[in-house]
């Protein structure tokens, strides 16, 4: 498996960067302060061709959300569904559906959090030159959902959310 060598001296695997442009993978990971927002359809398009890659930097430990709360069986059932995505590209797990068609995995509207999903949104991000405009929800079952936020290839995982409470639906408890 060939690798990408970049200024800084790491190396990331081609199977996550082909098509991405140097710029989004260097601002992830501090390198280079730049506008990581794609300029034209054919740069979103070609981020959609790449494998996810999981940061957990960001990913809370502790709260309603958070991994500590999360037992033996939530955890490998988390474990396997990422193993199961990393094959899939972003496009195809953008266009997986269930319920009558729906997206499975979609960014959120900040406005549709739960009050226990604000509180941990304003918990993490308490000042407003800090809160990412989108955050992103992957589908794990029906009910289980991990929430974070995508960036390129990017998606750091920032809450657990094993019954569907972080955004107001009908599964809330």
């Amino acid at each position: 498996m060939s690798s990408k060598k970049y200024k800084n001296g790491s190396y990331i695997d081609n199977r996550y960067t082909q098509n991405t442009n140097n710029q989004i993978a260097e601002s992830l990971v501090g390198k280079a302060p730049s506008n990581n927002v794609p300029n034209t359809l054919v740069e979103q398009l070609e981020i959609n061709t790449n494998f996810p890659v999981w940061r957990l930097e960001h990913l809370e430990l502790t709260g309603e959300f958070g991994l500590s709360l999360c037992e033996k069986d939530l955890l490998h059932t988390l474990l396997r569904s990422l193993k199961s995505l990393e094959t899939m590209t972003w496009q195809s797990i953008l266009q997986a559906t269930h319920d009558k068609g729906k997206s499975k995995n979609h960014p959120i509207d900040i406005k549709s959090l739960s009050i226990n999903g604000k509180n941990a949104y304003l918990r993490k991000f308490p000042r407003k030159e800090q809160q990412p405009s989108e955050i992103f929800s992957l589908a794990i079952t029906n009910k289980i959902r991990i929430i974070g936020i995508r960036k390129g290839c990017f998606f750091n995982i920032i809450w657990i959310d094993p019954n569907h409470n972080f955004v107001a639906t009908k599964y809330s408890s």
